[in-house]
C-alpha cells in the first residue's frame, strides 16, 4: 500500500509558513482584538518594537550563561523564588 499524498498543482501544505512574526501578530490580535482601533493599535506597534529588540540585541545563551555563572548566584536567585511561589496567585 503506498503512501497517500495531498500535493497539488500549487505545492505541499500548508503553502506559506508562517513566521515568527506573524505569529505575535496573531496572537496580538487574538488577546486585544476586542479594544478599539487606537489601543489595538498601540499593543500592535509594542509588538512590533519586541521583534524588532529580539531580531537585533545578542542575547546570551542559556549554555553561555551557565559556563560562567557562579554557584552563589544560582542559589540566590532559587531562595529569591522560592520565596516569591507562594504569592504567585
Amino acid at each position: 500500500m503506498s503512501k497517500p499524498s495531498v500535493e497539488g498543482p500549487l505545492g505541499n501544505p500548508p503553502f506559506e509558513k508562517p513566521g515568527i512574526a506573524k505569529g505575535v501578530t496573531n496572537f496580538v490580535l487574538y488577546k486585544f482584538g476586542h479594544l478599539a482601533q487606537k489601543e489595538w493599535q498601540t499593543m500592535y506597534d509594542l509588538a512590533k518594537m519586541f521583534l524588532h529588540c529580539v531580531n537585533h540585541w545578542k542575547l546570551e545563551t542559556p549554555a553561555a550563561r551557565k559556563q560562567h555563572a557562579q554557584t552563589d548566584d544560582v542559589s540566590v536567585y532559587k531562595v529569591r523564588d522560592l520565596r516569591a511561589i507562594p504569592f504567585k496567585r
